[in-house]
C-alpha cells in the first residue's frame, strides 16, 4: 500500500500593521497666529452676545427674527468649529459679530 504525503501547512504570515491614518490637511499656523486668531474670536463672540442681550425683549419681525437665528447659529458654530480649525472658527465669529451689528443697526439701536 502506497504511503500518501501530507501537504505542509501554509506558511504563516505575521499580522500586517494597520495602514497609517492619511495626514491631516490644513494650514500650519505659528503660536502668534494662533493667539491672535483666539483673541479675535473672543472679541467676535463678545460682540455678537452683547448685541443679541441688547435685542433681547425687542418686537423683531420675521427677516430679524431669522438673522437672530443665523447669528446664534454662526456663534455656536464658531464654538464648535474653535477646536479644529482657527481659521475657520474665526470667520463664523466675524460672520455672527457683523450681521448681529447689522441687525442692531436696522432695529435703530
Amino acid at each position: 500500500m502506497p504511503v500518501q504525503s501530507v501537504p505542509a501547512p501554509a506558511p504563516v504570515e505575521p499580522p500586517q500593521p494597520a495602514p497609517a491614518a492619511p495626514p491631516v490637511l490644513g494650514t500650519m499656523l505659528t503660536p502668534e497666529r494662533k493667539l491672535a486668531l483666539n483673541r479675535e474670536i473672543d472679541g467676535s463672540l463678545t460682540r455678537a452676545r452683547r448685541n443679541l442681550s441688547a435685542l433681547a425683549g425687542k418686537n423683531l419681525d420675521a427677516a430679524g427674527r431669522e438673522t437672530t437665528r443665523q447669528v446664534e447659529s454662526f456663534i455656536q458654530q464658531a464654538q464648535t468649529a474653535r477646536a479644529s480649525d482657527l481659521e475657520a472658527s474665526h470667520s463664523l465669529a466675524e460672520r455672527a459679530d457683523l450681521l448681529s451689528r447689522d441687525l442692531l443697526r436696522e432695529t435703530g439701536q
